[in-house]
């Protein structure tokens, strides 16, 4: 059998991850082997969850947004190995198909082969080099060490464009805190500390290889550098790189004992092949992060309609005793639904006013506070929408890794006193190609948004529009004036229809409501995007739509960069109906309002 670093990396999370895979995977092959009476039910059980009654593949489905993303994720690793050619002075060569790429493998004693592939190698007869690429950002490694007296000792010193790790002789504060910053480099459920994971992985695959002897092997992660700033020359190599080596070589070597006992762990499950019953793991994703694959088929009780993962805010709550419970306590003692948790162990207001919805329900409303926050609103209202594109590496002038690159925007313009129109009172712009038309948008968005005689920029969630802005100012300064009047006279819509603590505190609110929600209606689920109030407000939905989610905008903008003129037109077409559903979103939700204030 056959281990690459991937499934040694989803072996080591969970006991149940092989057994799970496995029946997947014959199920794909139609090749299920039911085994015997006692697991029969129970496989046939967990395979209703991995497919529809249909039979389509629930987990693994075609993913179009990978597709259309991952080039940008390929050019990473292409500059990445370029830049360190330069900064090593040894070639290194970049393989667009990872098999093309130098491999390692060793064999165990029971005959699993254990293998992975090296984004970056080179060597000679005494010594290598390793390069792991990761699309992701090194400042959280500039943010390890510790704050003595207001002063920052980091625990890794940059060196033109290569991190090392503090030796213990010249650390600058005692032992028990660098100890305690390499603890965080060792714990593979820590932001950082699952990349040196993934290195050591390799290393101890590399090590145990015959194909290195007595070799001094530096091992690095190649990162991208989040205070680099695209210049007008489009060059991403200088003064400057827009990536980060990160020297691993001394923590990976303290991580090869830990992993040799992780890979005996990993046989001894496969050997076994027991399907044990789940316990809580970080690695499920109760939190909705990084959740795992069978999720929905270890914990199916939670991804129904009232599970406690309903509950909005922080899942803690507090017995009687004063005992603090987490997600972890709530799980092991059994709690499933939001009824399950007693009411004296809720303490946060807003999760109380959820739980009574959800007893009697029924629809919560600050008709009080609302109608406050609707008095801040004026005419005439532009329904304001942003849709960008966060690229690894930046594209055009001033702008970083990651930097949220609008390409769209949507505006329904409502008049006081006059019925608005979907379409009629509708005005938007799509970039035409992938080429840099920022500018472009700004002259059309503050063409659009005449405000020298008043009204109101109404946008939801607002830091998202507001900083976009904030970086059009930097980008294009001549347009200052204008687009500082646009930030002057915005009001995010959230603010009225959830909490709104700062809105509402400048509007003279008693403390004690300013942290209170204002709308809750039990079909929200404990959320507040536009897409979960929409429903409550009217029948319009985003499922009839080619493009229903701001992934798969994001990941049709993409496609641009490879698509004749012609072809990109057909999808602009499918973005402006559904920025222009977002925009009408927020008419609809606004008017709702409205409403039920009455």
């Amino acid at each position: 059998m056959d281990i690459s670093k991937t499934l040694f990396k989803e072996y080591s999370k969970c006991q149940r991850a092989y057994p799970l895979q496995e029946i997947y995977q014959k199920k794909l092959n139609e090749k299920v082997n039911l085994y015997d009476e006692d697991r029969k039910e129970k496989i046939l059980e967990i395979l209703s969850y991995m497919f529809d009654e249909n039979g389509d593949d629930l987990i693994n489905t075609t993913d179009s947004q990978i597709e259309a993303m991952l080039p940008f994720y390929q050019d990473v690793e292409r500059v990445a190995l370029d830049i360190a050619s330069k900064v090593f002075g040894q070639k290194f060569q970049y393989f667009e198909n990872t098999r093309d790429q130098k491999c390692f493998s060793f064999t165990d004693e029971n005959g699993y082969r254990f293998y992975c592939y090296l984004d970056g190698y080179w060597e000679n007869e005494k010594e290598a080099i390793v390069i792991e690429v990761k699309s992701i950002s090194s400042s959280k490694i500039k943010k390890i060490g510790f704050k003595e007296k207001g002063k920052f000792y980091p625990l890794f010193t940059k060196t033109k464009h290569i991190y090392s790790l503090v030796s213990s002789k010249d650390w600058k504060l005692d032992e028990a805190k660098y100890q305690k910053g390499l603890a965080k480099l060792l714990d593979i459920k820590d932001d950082v500390g699952k990349y040196v994971y993934d290195l050591a992985i390799e290393r101890y695959i590399i090590e145990n290889s015959s194909m290195v002897k007595n070799k001094n092997i530096k091992y690095y992660l190649a990162l991208l550098n989040a205070d680099f700033v695209m210049e007008k020359d489009g060059q991403y190599y200088g003064n400057d790189s827009v990536i980060n080596f990160i020297d691993l070589t001394d923590i990976t070597y303290l991580y090869l004992n830990k992993i040799a006992n992780i890979k005996e762990e990993i046989v001894k499950n496969i050997l076994e092949n027991k399907l044990v019953k789940p316990t809580y793991n970080e690695f499920c994703g109760f939190n909705g992060k990084n959740r795992c694959p069978f999720f929905k088929i270890c914990w199916k009780e939670y991804c129904q309609y009232g599970s406690i993962l309903d509950y909005m805010g922080n899942k803690i709550f507090y017995t009687e005793n004063g005992k603090k419970m987490v997600m972890k306590d709530l799980v092991d003692c059994g709690y499933k639904g939001m009824d399950d948790i007693p009411i004296s162990w809720i303490k946060n207001p807003n999760q109380i006013i959820q739980r009574k919805c959800f007893d009697e329900n029924k629809e919560y409303i600050d008709k009080e506070k609302i109608a406050l926050g609707l008095t801040k609103i004026v005419y005439p209202i532009y329904h304001l929408d942003f849709e960008a594109f966060n690229a690894p590496l930046p594209r055009f002038f001033g702008e970083k890794p990651f930097s949220q690159s609008v390409f769209q925007f949507s505006i329904h313009k409502e008049i006081e006193n006059e019925k608005i129109d979907l379409k009629r009172n509708y005005h938007g712009y799509v970039a035409s190609s992938f080429s840099d038309e920022r500018e472009e948008l700004v002259k059309d968005l503050i063409k659009t948004i005449d405000l020298k005689n008043g009204g109101t920029v109404l946008v939801y969630n607002q830091s998202f529009e507001y900083n976009r802005i904030k970086e059009f100012i930097g980008f294009f300064p001549q347009y200052k004036e204008e687009l500082e009047l646009i930030l002057k006279h915005m009001i995010d819509l959230e603010n009225i229809v959830h909490v709104g603590s700062k809105f509402y505190k400048n509007l003279g609110v008693e403390k004690e409501k300013e942290e209170t929600i204002n709308f809750y209606n039990n079909s929200q689920c404990g959320k507040y995007s536009i897409k979960k109030l929409l429903p409550v407000f009217s029948n319009l939905s985003y499922h009839d739509l080619n493009i229903y989610n701001g992934v798969i905008a994001s990941s049709s903008y993409a496609r641009f960069r490879y698509l004749l003129p012609e072809e990109i037109e057909n999808i602009r077409k499918d973005l402006i109906e559904y920025c222009r559903q977002d925009t009408w979103s927020m008419v609809v939700i606004l008017d709702g309002l409205k409403q039920k204030i009455k």
